[in-house]
This record gives structure tokens, sequence and C-alpha cells, in this order.
């Protein structure tokens, strides 16, 4: 994926936060243990709890990492500038 290509969506948007990372993600069902909903201005400029070396439920999922605020997204464009999270693009050669 082309991140330099990924466009942040509004600060409304609803996405789903895990309880046990911090992680946040459009789809529910690609978080260990989802907390509740919120909006992307909820958690933009906030870093992750605990950044996951890999999902407990979804090891195989990519990860994406903020490079501002350090937040972590399983959806690129729910970070003001994603990038890979280390080691996945290695992972997922």
């Amino acid at each position: 994926m082309d991140l330099s290509r990924c466009i942040p969506v509004s600060d409304d948007m609803p996405a789903f936060v895990c309880a046990r990372c911090g992680a946040v993600s459009l789809d529910i069902d690609c978080l260990c243990q989802p907390l509740g909903k919120g909006c992307r201005a909820d958690w933009c400029g906030s870093p992750s709890l605990r950044p996951p070396q890999a999902c407990q439920q979804h090891p195989d999922a990519l990860r994406y990492i903020c490079g501002k605020c350090r937040k972590i997204a399983v959806n690129p464009e729910l970070l003001c500038d994603p990038q890979l999270w280390p080691g996945a693009a290695d992972d997922h050669a």
C-alpha cells in the first residue's frame, strides 16, 4: 500500500478502540478487545496505551503507526501520518 496516497478521514469519522492495546479500527472485528466507539478527533494526537508487537486475536493483520503521535491503527486513514508498523513489511513481503 502506498501510504503517501492515504488521505486521513474527517475528525468525526466513527471508529472502534481496543481496550487491550489502544489501537483504532474501522472494523470492530479487527480488534482483540473492543472497548467502544469514538471519533477520530477523540484519539488523533494521543499515543496508544501500549503499542502491540502484534494483535493477539489477529496476529497476521497489518498495523500502522502515526509518525507524529505514535498512535496505532488497523486502517492507515485513521492516522494523520501513517507509517507501516516496524517489521510488518518483512512479515508480509
